[in-house]
């Protein structure tokens, strides 16, 4: 009888080692910049939220595809290593925002996610739900900023929203 072998890969541990080889720094905008236009997008906003939950915000105007969704679970796999067009090639520049943030929360489309490596895999939910259901609140965040983009059924674009952490963490 065999069982089950192979390698491992723990998030934490791999996101740590992509920190400690990627200084903190303005590479973050940098990286978000970058992810927007590989994207295609055509506008960019940063935000500072200074409110009760501290956060960056950052907008465009492209939505996730379905492969997109994809390669942000995906720590070191690229899906535009073959695209000569695109700037990111390693599928790490999105794991920047883990100097800065434990839980990267993501609105594009229909739907909403958060990745959060220290506890779970997070959640991906349909946009109806986000805006009823647990993550009432991070929907509340988000209108603050970006309501013009809100429809009844998505939400126009991508927005990032990268809650500050305000004590040390695992992962930096």
């Amino acid at each position: 009888m065999s069982l089950s072998f192979g390698e491992r890969v723990s998030p934490v541990a791999a996101i740590q080692a992509i920190l400690h080889d990627y200084p903190y720094s303005a590479s973050i905008l940098r990286e978000l910049l970058q992810n927007s236009d590989d994207a295609g997008a055509t506008k960019q906003i940063f935000v500072l939220d200074k409110g009760v939950q501290p956060a960056l915000m950052a907008y465009n105007d492209s939505e996730f595809q379905e492969a997109d969704w994809e390669a942000i679970q995906s720590i070191h796999e690229c899906s535009k290593r073959a695209d000569t067009s695109k700037i990111g090639k390693y599928g790490v520049g999105f794991r920047a925002c883990y100097h800065i943030t434990d839980q990267p929360q993501i609105l594009s489309g229909s739907s909403f996610a958060v990745l959060d490596p220290l506890h779970s895999n997070g959640d991906k939910i349909e946009y109806d739900k986000f805006k009823t259901g647990e993550y009432r609140k991070d929907f509340d965040f988000f209108s603050r900023f970006v309501s013009t983009m809100f429809n009844p059924t998505s939400f126009t674009g991508t927005a990032i929203r990268l809650p500050l952490r305000s004590t040390r963490s695992e992962l930096s």
